[in-house]
């Protein structure tokens, strides 16, 4: 039985070892160019450009979501969207999967 309990210990060790030495940094989801964009609104600051469909009613952007965060959203299945803050207003906005009917 201690040697059970020994390597117990030791794959625990080697588990903590494994963690602290592989850091995954999971990439930024980021903006897309797309065939429907018919404009870029203009980013400053940290705040890159943004490609989008524009129309009277509607602005349209398109966004990748690298594999790491589509497998938390999988799992979770949540996506939490972030709206700058300006002026203590929140433009009526929407998540979609598919917005044109050809894509």
């Amino acid at each position: 039985m201690v040697g059970v309990g020994l390597i117990f210990m030791l794959c625990a060790n080697v588990r903590k070892e494994i963690k602290m030495k592989i850091k995954i940094k999971i990439k930024e989801t980021i903006p897309i160019n797309f065939i429907q964009s018919n404009t870029t609104l203009s980013g400053t600051g940290e705040v890159g450009d943004l490609p989008v469909y524009r129309d009277r009613d509607n602005i349209i952007s398109c966004w990748k979501i690298p594999f790491l965060r589509r497998l938390r959203v999988f799992i979770t299945g949540n996506i939490w969207v972030c709206v700058k803050n300006i002026n203590d207003t929140h433009p009526p906005l929407y998540v979609e999967s598919k917005v044109f009917e050809k894509q």
